[in-house]
């Protein structure tokens, strides 16, 4: 379950079937990584799995992890982790945005590497931070459905429209860890 900010991961916690919504028995990881498909989506029963990958050219590719049977009358806790960065990568242009503070509410900052450009052609790219404060409204739950849908909307900023299409590798913590260090 994912909202965007922040994460909910849930150790070993019973995963229901994309299609039919009973208990997934299987994980197709590669299905995440080839197709288009939400993480949430590559869990099956052994039926919606068979008949899904039915469809597929090449079944044998495909890399599936058997689930741990689980106990469902006593499902663990859920750890849930925080957003605190986000790495975009376009060619060889990176740009970042970073939550300032560990609190929900916080600021968020948006680095450019190649922001300023000096010069002509011998000339040198210079990096640019600046205050990022659309960042928390447009990844609130309440926005999720647009990121979804994954249409840019005319009132996004350049850099919310970088988070969308060039979105690499998102950083997150533990914000009860905080209290173990």
């Amino acid at each position: 379950l994912i909202f965007f900010g922040t994460l909910k991961f849930y150790f070993l916690d019973p995963h229901v079937c994309w299609k039919c919504s009973s208990l997934a028995d299987l994980q197709c990881l590669e299905c995440y990584l080839t197709e288009t498909h939400w993480l949430n989506e590559t869990f099956f029963c052994f039926n919606c799995f068979r008949e899904f990958h039915c469809a597929l050219k090449s079944e044998q590719d495909h890399a599936v992890v058997t689930l741990p049977s689980i106990d469902v009358r006593s499902p663990p806790s859920p750890v849930i982790l925080q957003l605190a960065a986000v790495l975009c990568i376009e060619s060889s242009h990176y740009v970042s945005f970073v939550r300032v503070g560990d609190r929900p509410e916080s600021d968020w900052i948006f680095f450019d590497s190649m922001a300023d450009r000096e010069g002509e052609e011998t000339g040198h790219n210079g990096p640019e931070v600046r205050l990022f404060s659309d960042f928390s409204r447009w990844l609130s739950p309440e926005n999720v459905d647009q990121l979804h849908r994954s249409t840019i909307d005319s009132n996004v900023s350049a850099p919310f429209e970088r988070l969308i299409t060039d979105c690499y590798l998102c950083f997150y913590y533990w914000p009860d860890g905080l209290l173990y260090s």
